[in-house]
């Protein structure tokens, strides 16, 4: 008898000691140097958590791009933030996603297709949009490559931007709109990339610089009308002409910027938003940013990590649906 309660005993000790090792592994997932789940991942494989309603998310990235479309069980990605700067994958998994319909690289720099190969190893991406180089460097071009023999080794297409063809990403319709003509410096090679549902609309426009504007000014002005911008080229002054942003006249302005930076945004940039009337993001002073359509209020609600909160009455929905 006393032989079998010391088995037992030790039993006990046993699955004590590993629930113990299990949950203090749950619970210190998000900053471990590897991926592994946590409790949101047990709550949502439990049913506990349900999935995110529609929404536009501009990530903190340091000076870099990614933002995240998400409609119920869909989801997509345009560009992908800087390696190192980020865990997207881990990012996504926190946020119930698993499976992206979609990844779109503006352009082949570093800090917009940075984060490609590891999505591709560690998320399930079911097809990816981006140009061919021109002009890369080596480093670039390096990214360029990896991303396509990772892409290659699961079976992920990879296709060239085509113009005016609509995407279904959920509720959202995603559209990349120009450039129409091929051009040597690769933030003019910039896809402008439209997100649009029944109430909101949002122009994605890379690094594209002054002449990249006027070319769509000139194919495309009537579609360019946005209520969020996501500001060109970090607000640089090389780009957001006034005539560009005439015509896209929004509401409010996201710039990708990192903290610390003594030169972006432009000065003079930063202050033709401010002088236009547009609500002003900055992911170095906000961190990531969601914009979300509130039913009830018919509003668009852009709420920041920091707590800035604004809110657009979508009474002007109509004239800018498309």
């Amino acid at each position: 008898m006393a032989r079998i309660k010391k088995k037992i005993s030790w039993g006990a000790i046993c699955l004590v000691s590993l629930f113990l090792i299990a949950a203090v592994l749950l619970t210190a997932a998000p900053y471990l140097p590897f991926s592994i789940p946590d409790w949101r991942d047990l709550g949502r494989a439990v049913g506990l958590y349900s999935k995110a309603g529609d929404s536009v998310t501009f990530f903190n990235v340091g000076q870099g791009d990614c933002t995240l479309v998400q409609s119920g069980n869909f989801a997509a990605l345009i560009d992908t933030g800087a390696a190192g700067v980020i865990d997207l994958p881990r990012k996504l998994r926190h946020m119930g996603i698993s499976s992206l319909e979609l990844v779109i690289i503006t352009h082949l720099h570093d800090d917009h297709m940075g984060n490609l190969s590891v999505l591709l190893k560690q998320t399930t991406v079911k097809r990816v949009i981006m140009g061919s180089p021109i002009s890369l460097d080596d480093a670039n071009q390096s990214l360029y490559q990896e991303a396509l023999d990772d892409a290659a080794d699961r079976n992920v297409p990879v296709e060239g931007p085509r113009l005016n063809e609509p995407v279904a990403v959920g509720n959202y319709t995603i559209e990349i709109l120009g450039p129409f003509q091929s051009f040597a410096e690769e933030n003019n090679r910039s896809l402008a990339v439209r997100v649009w549902d029944a109430h909101s609309s949002f122009l994605l426009t890379g690094d594209m610089q002054a002449e990249a504007e006027n070319h769509l000014l000139q194919f495309c002005p009537e579609r360019l009308k946005a209520d969020v911008l996501k500001v060109p080229h970090h607000g640089s002054a090389t780009s957001s002409t006034p005539a560009f942003l005439k015509a896209v006249s929004p509401a409010y302005a996201v710039f990708n910027v990192f903290a610390g930076s003594q030169s972006l945004p432009n000065t003079e940039v930063l202050e033709r938003y401010r002088s236009a009337g547009i609500g002003i993001y900055r992911t170095d002073q906000n961190g990531s940013i969601t914009f979300s359509y509130d039913d009830q209020t018919n509003r668009l609600t852009g709420k920041a990590e920091d707590g800035v909160c604004s809110t657009l009455s979508t009474g002007l929905k109509a004239k800018r649906q498309f």
